[in-house]
């Protein structure tokens, strides 16, 4: 974890206090199940690392959000040794302590299989339906791979399974197994995927304005949904991804929709050592999307 006193962004002191900040960013160092290329657990530190160097700014809104707004850094968990299970129970436990109403939560992941922990965490702390947004190259919807259920690839199974769970809507998919592919079709009340291809012609925004007008949502975002060109520093890259306008249109559409955000967790950076773009890539995405959310 990065020692700065700003943390996320390096804010100034008054701008990073945990009493009057409305984002309370919480880092989940955890990596067991990937797939493919490790890392994973070093994406939090990286990605608050790299976020000192993202200018406060944002041409978008001719104003410096952040300093209006207010981000607290917690110090993450000890997630190191668990199992799956363990870890997803520990975090779900240290996100209710943290999660209440007025904050925005940014959990920065660590694998997928971190998202599982938020979710019961954001439950249990609201006692609320929440409907799910998922940017993913991958859907995440196996019931179990390499006989883990907790998995990475699994993430988004786990999470429909939660009672707390309402409509979960994918967007840039591209990676799927028959599996999947039966559970998104014969479930279309829950599941709702635009595959990356589907996205092209932006006719997916007025039905999720629509679909989301009135709820409250979690947004989980796997970087590998943005093109490996975008973002190379992940696990398991997909080619054929998003844009990075593309994601932010998503915020945009979600900050114009009636829902109400109350999370975003960011998961599945694994920086290269000596390349900094990709973690810094996404923590000045992060940072867009963030300021378009808090302006709900």
């Amino acid at each position: 974890m990065n020692d700065n006193p700003g943390a996320f962004l390096d804010l100034p002191p008054e701008a990073a206090d945990p009493a009057a900040a409305r984002v309370h960013v919480l880092p989940l160092p955890y990596e067991a199940t990937v797939s493919y290329g490790g890392g994973a657990a070093e994406g939090p530190a990286a990605l608050v690392d790299a976020s000192a160097q993202v200018e406060l700014y944002d041409r978008d809104f001719d104003e410096e959000p952040a300093l209006r707004y207010g981000v607290h850094t917690h110090p993450p968990p000890d997630l190191a040794g668990l199992t799956p299970e363990a870890a997803v129970e520990r975090i779900a436990s240290r996100v209710a302590e943290i999660a209440r109403p007025g904050r925005f939560l940014l959990p920065l992941g660590g694998e997928h299989t971190v998202s599982v922990g938020v979710f019961s965490g954001l439950a249990q702390a609201w006692g609320e339906t929440f409907d799910v947004v998922h940017l993913d190259a991958h859907a995440d919807l196996r019931d179990t791979y390499r006989d883990e259920p907790f998995s990475h690839a699994c993430a988004l199974r786990r999470i429909a399974g939660h009672p707390a769970c309402g409509k979960i809507w994918q967007l840039g998919i591209r990676s799927v197994c028959p599996e999947e592919v039966g559970f998104i079709r014969g479930r279309p009340e829950r599941v709702r995927t635009w595959f990356a291809e589907d996205m092209a012609d932006g006719a997916w925004r007025e039905e999720l304005r629509a679909g989301l007008a009135g709820k409250q949502v979690f947004v989980t975002f796997d970087v590998d949904v943005l093109d490996p060109s975008v973002v190379p520093g992940t696990g398991t890259p997909e080619p054929d991804g998003l844009a990075w306008r593309q994601v932010l249109s998503v915020a945009d559409v979600l900050a114009g929709s009636g829902c109400g955000v109350v999370a975003m967790d960011c998961v599945e950076v694994a920086p290269a050592p000596g390349l900094h773009y990709s973690e810094f890539g996404v923590a000045k995405l992060l940072y867009g999307m963030l300021n378009r959310l808090i302006r709900q």
